[in-house]
């Protein structure tokens, strides 16, 4: 129950967010929207799927963070906690960034993957930031 009022609450602030969205692709903000819509409630990898596409285009950096927050909510895991860090660095908060990705490091269930890796080296290249 939680998680649905949590997902119809990242689905609506993100159609309040859509209106003023400055995004040079509508096209695909508009899709990622309805992708979410039609998800389930508990469906946290469709929300970091579409957060780690804001991040990657570097665009509604607003909503990225929602989504990412809405499914840190439904399940943390190393990919939420990972995906949030990433909308935080993408958002120049380098600080806030590493918190998370320490913490999906100590979710990660292998110290030898490349998961783990990846996050390592996340964390080193924000380090003269911080």
């Amino acid at each position: 129950m939680r998680n649905s009022i949590l997902i119809a609450a990242a689905i609506v602030l993100t159609i309040g967010i859509n209106a003023k969205a400055q995004s040079s692709n509508p096209r695909y903000l508009d899709r990622a929207i309805s992708i979410i819509s039609e998800a389930s409630t508990d469906d946290w990898k469709t929300l970091c799927k579409q957060a780690q596409k804001c991040v990657i285009r570097k665009e509604n950096l607003d909503q990225a963070k929602n989504w990412a927050s809405t499914a840190l909510s439904a399940e943390r895991n190393t990919t939420t906690l990972e995906t949030l860090g990433d909308v935080y660095r993408a958002n120049g908060e380098s600080r806030k960034a590493v918190e998370y990705y320490i913490e999906a490091l100590r979710n990660t269930k292998s110290f030898h993957s490349n998961r783990y890796k990846n996050i390592q080296a996340k964390i080193y290249h924000l380090k003269d930031l911080i």
